[in-house]
């Protein structure tokens, strides 16, 4: 396990007054929309208008996807674009491989974030197993940032040992009171649903899943769930999560 460092450290190692259930229900919807607060961009169009603006302040996100490589690319993305606004804490749950903080200035010089302001608001670090994943993310808790990032949290979590995931679940939700907490999470085999279990799924407030469509880096992005904005999809290319430049295909209401 290795405790929160900076990158650079890393790198050397409803109002009463409606009369009826359906004004009020309106009501509500409505300010649900308008008194929402954008806490980051993701800088893709159709991501963002997918997510109503961007990934909300104070808010508990979770991308997921069966390619890893989609997920380490919006992790990479998001870890730049969180630092360049504030505080942020980056927590990787890995057997080999993961955080490649090469691929974080590039992702930096391709988006022109500064690297020094990455390099000082950006802290990282690792797990390796179940009980370093708690410790960091219970210390995460108390640590001063605007942005928690999560990679991967139930890595280390058997597959029905729902109380280790409904455990791990209700830390990482505690932060999204006072910051924005952003998860990168892996599908459950053969199935539509995120890893974590019912309680994880219910604890999200925003999840959108990633699947690559074909052989030619096209990626399908899936709003599946929000609390106020319905179920929608669109297509990205992979190129747009590595921070290279393309239009991406516009949704059918865009044009209407």
């Amino acid at each position: 396990m290795e405790n929160f460092s900076l990158i650079s450290l890393y790198l050397q190692k409803v109002p009463q007054s409606f009369s009826t259930v359906i004004a009020s229900a309106l009501w509500v919807m409505l300010a649900q929309v308008t008194c929402r607060r954008i806490a980051l961009s993701t800088r893709i169009g159709a991501l963002d208008y997918l997510l109503g603006g961007g990934i909300e302040e104070n808010s508990l996100t979770e991308f997921y996807s069966p390619d890893n490589g989609l997920l380490s690319l919006l992790c990479h993305r998001l870890a730049v674009l969180s630092a360049e606004k504030g505080k942020t804490l980056l927590l990787y749950i890995q057997e080999f491989g993961g955080l490649d903080p090469y691929l974080l200035k590039t992702m930096a010089e391709r988006l022109s974030v500064s690297w020094n302001l990455v390099d000082s608001n950006l802290k990282v670090a690792r797990a390796f197993k179940f009980e370093d994943t708690l410790e960091l993310v219970n210390s995460a808790v108390k640590e001063d940032s605007e942005f928690l990032l999560v990679f991967d949290p139930y890595l280390h979590v058997e597959f029905r040992d729902l109380q280790s995931a409904s455990r791990l679940t209700w830390l990482m939700k505690l932060p999204s009171s006072d910051r924005t907490v952003i998860l990168f999470n892996k599908p459950i085999e053969d199935r539509f649903s995120p890893l974590g279990g019912n309680y994880h799924a219910h604890s999200v407030h925003i999840l959108v899943r990633l699947d690559p469509v074909g052989g030619r880096g096209t990626v399908k992005i899936r709003l599946v769930k929000h609390p106020s904005l319905p179920p929608t999809s669109a297509l990205i290319k992979k190129r747009e999560l590595e921070g290279l430049e393309w239009e991406g295909q516009h949704l059918l209401s865009e044009w209407l």
